[in-house]
């Protein structure tokens, strides 16, 4: 049971993490006309929608929960 205890406090920290710290994205667009390669790479940080993280704290929060009254 030790083990649920310690799987609960990393969903967690990662609920809070995805909500706080952006996750980098980047794409490549390009055409190729002939011999003439022509592309442009764009990057944005987005934070991750609310469901994920609200999802992993409340994974974490019942994982305590059920380590607790063990």
């Amino acid at each position: 049971m030790k083990n649920v205890g310690i799987i609960g406090v990393l969903l967690l920290v990662l609920g809070l993490l995805a909500f706080v710290v952006p996750v980098p994205h980047s794409e490549n667009h390009g055409v190729k006309i002939g011999d003439t390669k022509i592309g442009v790479q764009t990057q944005s940080s987005e934070k991750l929608p609310p469901m994920p993280w609200t999802h992993w704290s409340d994974s974490a929060t019942r994982s305590r929960l059920s380590h607790q009254r063990s």
